[in-house]
């Protein structure tokens, strides 16, 4: 299972990733994985407090626990605990790239063969 648990102030949450979340996420807000990345890099002050936002509501709800904060009280704990410099923000981003990269298999670079020792075509 893809989570991690983030202290943010008195609140502790836990953020669920995997094709669940994902879908969710998507679905939700009706972006696509292309849109929501360059959202990100446009906007991550509006786009992460998002994406965490529905990580914590997905969390809750695998664990069958009633999720009540609004998108704006759940900025304002952001807020309250540092803003986006804060360091739950650093761990959930660094867990939610993890999610998304890790265990995916990595390309072997590709050798080239060589034919063995080529003649000169001068003659």
């Amino acid at each position: 299972m893809k989570s991690t648990q983030i202290k943010l102030g008195e609140n502790t949450f836990d953020f669920h990733f995997g094709l669940g979340f994902m879908g969710t996420l998507l679905k939700e807000n009706k972006t696509s994985i292309e849109q929501l990345m360059k959202d990100l890099s446009e906007n991550p002050f509006d786009t992460v407090p998002l994406i965490m936002h529905t990580s914590a509501k997905y969390g809750a709800k695998r664990l069958n626990l009633e999720f009540t904060l609004s998108i704006d009280d759940f900025m304002d704990i952001l807020d309250d605990n540092g803003g986006i410099s804060a360091k739950g923000i650093e761990d959930f981003l660094t867990a939610f790239t993890n999610s998304m990269t890790k265990d995916v298999p990595k390309e072997k670079p590709v050798k080239r063969q060589t034919r063995g020792k080529q003649k000169s075509l001068r003659s």
